[in-house]
């Protein structure tokens, strides 16, 4: 069972969305959840990995596969904070196992900022 391979806590915090009092929005997140699952940090078989110039500061954005039991109400757009700190970005969410299902896997972002 891969719930037995789950190996560190998770954060989970959906993003909602306030008024500015300026006509604009702000956004933050909100935590929902802690859960136990296990990050895979080579993305899919060999890690996925690029540098971009975003806003005049170069930013490394690398892919993740975090494993989650199923039922867990994650959504595409979540962050996620791992037991370090480290926070990522939920790109996607699959159900691979055959029924039953056994666990969800989330597509995630890190976005680390360089000098």
């Amino acid at each position: 069972m891969i719930a037995g391979m789950f190996n560190e806590w998770f954060t989970l915090s959906h993003r909602t969305a306030a008024s500015d009092g300026q006509g604009g929005v702000t956004y933050s997140f909100t935590a929902y959840a802690t859960e136990r699952g296990r990050m895979s940090h080579l993305g899919k078989m060999a890690s996925k990995s690029e540098e971009k110039l975003i806003g005049g500061a170069l930013q490394e954005v690398i892919a993740h596969i975090l494993y989650l039991r199923n039922g867990v109400p994650v959504e595409r757009g979540d962050q996620v904070v791992d037991s370090s700190g480290v926070a990522y970005e939920v790109l996607a969410v699959r159900y691979p196992s055959a029924l039953p299902r056994n666990h969800i896997e989330c597509e995630c972002r890190e976005m680390q900022k360089g000098a």
